[in-house]
């Protein structure tokens, strides 16, 4: 890459940067912070003592970065233009039904139960997160695709590529926690019934 490319990315992620989390209109500090709440759990008899869970903290981030760097520089796996292409297609995909979910979940928000309210917050965060850390994915793959799309393993290939995988070796942990949300707010939901 030239050095006015380098430029060109550097401001591309600046702004970036601003955009998310110093504009007040996109910031996503409050999202982040109630993302990270999800990984307490409760102790005591009371259920009000919070403590973070080292076993949330092991299968939230640490499985997806040994996942992640074990298939891209163990392997040396990067992405080929017709595999991000692929992959851009159905982490679209996905974007649209979890942003559908989201109207089907606040709906079940009007709950009085404080557990259920509860779960079903934390669910509804969780979509959040997984939507805006899709959307990041789509666009490091379309980066992916426009600036080294012929596949090669050098350095910045390979760094994008652990990137992409390691967000989305993320979305899958939280997708498998949204779908076992759903299922306790379903069987809650039968029981009252």
């Amino acid at each position: 890459m030239w050095w006015w490319q380098w430029l060109i990315v550097a401001l591309s992620i600046a702004i970036a940067l601003f955009v998310l989390f110093i504009n007040p209109k996109t910031r996503l500090t409050k999202l982040l912070s109630e993302q990270a709440k999800v990984f307490y759990k409760y102790k005591g008899s009371d259920g009000k003592q919070r403590k973070l869970s080292v076993l949330d903290l092991i299968s939230f981030f640490a499985v997806p970065l040994m996942l992640s760097c074990g298939l891209v520089w163990g392997f040396s796996y990067c992405f080929t233009k017709e595999s991000a292409n692929v992959l851009l297609t159905v982490v679209s995909i996905l974007f649209s039904v979890l942003f559908s979910i989201l109207s089907i979940i606040a709906a079940k928000s009007k709950t009085t139960e404080e557990i259920e309210k509860s779960v079903v917050k934390e669910t509804f965060v969780s979509i959040c997160t997984s939507s805006v850390l899709l959307l990041a994915s789509m666009i490091m793959l379309i980066i992916y695709v426009l600036i080294f799309g012929d596949g090669e393993n050098t350095l910045w290939p390979m760094i994008l590529s652990n990137l992409i995988l390691l967000t989305l070796f993320h979305v899958l942990m939280l997708i498998l926690m949204i779908i076992k949300r759903f299922v306790l707010i379903y069987i809650k939901s039968n029981k009252n019934e």
